[in-house]
């Protein structure tokens, strides 16, 4: 219990955000929740019209559009509570192990280029920081959080489908590690409110947040029982 409560920060800003003190991606605390799968399918977001998405990332993961029922429904709920004026817009859901090894691969790279003096183990936690592994440093199974179907990557749009400020470049969102922090304090005025807003309808959703990325929400993974003190999580993952 000290354990847990030690990681657990609870943060107000006009809203609640539920944060991990840890910026890794994977814990031993987060991995070591058990899972029990409940086999509740998939729902395609190109098959409805009230959350929007974004269909270029479909050109780098096909399964983006995808996300658990449950989690489909409660997207849904948070955005009723938005003000007028504001959607949200998915980015990615669903992603499979092997476009999820892909990316670790590319950021290891990009990261060892920028930081040579680094070890391979340095490196891979700087990564992992990033980008969930497959497998842990120790070589033991992990599930990243996207690979269920319960994790979403999610932003801000106006009614014209443009992005509204959320204080990085969304389309180099890993240029600025501090910013893209969920409570990141070297951000405009503007994307604070603007991530307040999300926050607090997603919160009230029941989802939880990565605080090293204030777009990364999830319900029923492994990251939300631990937060939520669930004796397990409810969704293990879908495809390879």
């Amino acid at each position: 219990m000290i354990i847990r409560l030690a990681f657990l920060l609870l943060l107000s800003t006009g809203s609640i955000i539920q944060v991990l003190a840890s910026d890794i991606a994977i814990t031993p605390f987060i991995r070591e929740v058990p899972i029990k799968e409940n086999g509740e399918p998939l729902i395609d977001l190109r098959d409805q019209t009230i959350i929007a998405y974004d269909e270029s990332m479909l050109l780098k993961n096909p399964d983006c559009t995808q996300v658990r029922e449950t989690i489909y429904k409660k997207i849904c709920e948070a955005q009723e509570l938005l003000p007028y004026g504001l959607r949200f817009q998915l980015l990615v859901g669903l992603r499979s192990l092997r476009v999820q090894e892909q990316l670790f691969a590319k950021q290891y790279a990009k990261l060892k280029e920028q930081m040579p003096s680094m070890d391979e183990k340095e490196l891979f936690l700087e990564t992992s920081k990033f980008v969930a592994p497959v497998k842990t440093w120790e070589n033991q199974i992990n599930v990243p959080p996207h690979s269920t179907g319960a994790a979403i990557d999610i932003i801000l749009i106006n009614l014209e489908g443009i992005p509204v400020d959320m204080g990085v470049d969304l389309d180099y969102p890993f240029q600025n590690e501090k910013a893209m922090r969920t409570n990141s304090d070297s951000i405009s005025v503007d994307a604070r409110k603007n991530r307040d807003i999300m926050a607090k309808a997603l919160s009230a959703a029941d989802f939880v947040n990565y605080s090293g990325e204030f777009w990364h929400w999830s319900y029923g993974d492994r990251r939300w029982a631990y937060m939520k003190h669930a004796e397990y999580a409810i969704y293990g993952p879908m495809i390879k």
